[in-house]
């Protein structure tokens, strides 16, 4: 009995763990020599991580020669291509997305931001998502962030973008798994995960 008493007393604790809001704040600029900034605090301040701090000049050194040996990465079709065999999967995206953001408290969203994949026609299906989705949500008075297509036969993601957001992350569970169950989601894991047993 004494176990379960234990087992309950965790539970409790961590359901209230994951009711104490996580603040972050994002910074990405790409022209920037510091490209990116992630700094995520919980429990009111007692817990910070700056997952974007500067790395020792060796370090970087290291990974510029190693970004030079390697060839450009390649955005993978195969999952992109089974979107439109899958009904409504786009809306479900989109469900996600209203639900995710209806949790969040925004303090501030502003940026201008440029994206592309290397095939115009899944530019513009990654858009058919993008678009409505940010127009929606630029009707908030603390977001502002443009979102433009680049139609240019290249993987591009290009300018600035700054956020500061809080979330209880125990109201990020209902739409996550509302999407990962959704059959549409499924299908395509499950075609996806096919196609790559099938190379290997």
């Amino acid at each position: 009995m004494l176990a379960l008493y234990i087992i309950v007393g965790l539970v409790v604790f961590l359901i209230l763990l994951l009711c104490i809001p996580v603040e972050t704040v994002v910074k990405v600029d790409t022209e920037s020599s510091k490209k990116f900034s992630l700094k995520v605090s919980w429990l009111f301040g007692i817990v910070q991580k700056d997952l974007g701090k500067r790395r020792t000049k060796q370090v970087k050194k290291n990974k510029i020669l190693k970004k030079k040996k390697r060839s450009l990465p390649r955005f993978d079709i195969n999952l992109v291509s089974q979107i439109p065999n899958a009904t409504g999967l786009i809306k479900r995206f989109k469900d996600f997305i209203f639900d995710i953001y209806r949790q969040l408290r925004i303090k501030e969203i502003s940026g201008d931001l440029v994206v592309g994949l290397e095939d115009p026609v899944h530019t513009g299906m990654l858009f058919a998502v993008i678009g409505p989705a940010n127009a929606l949500l630029n009707l908030h008075p603390r977001y502002n962030v443009t979102v433009r297509p680049l139609f240019d036969d290249e993987n591009v993601l290009e300018g600035n973008l700054h956020s500061n957001v809080k979330v209880q992350p125990i109201r990020l569970v209902g739409p996550a798994l509302k999407l990962i169950t959704s059959l549409e989601v499924l299908r395509i894991g499950h075609s996806y995960i096919r196609k790559k047993l099938r190379i290997k």
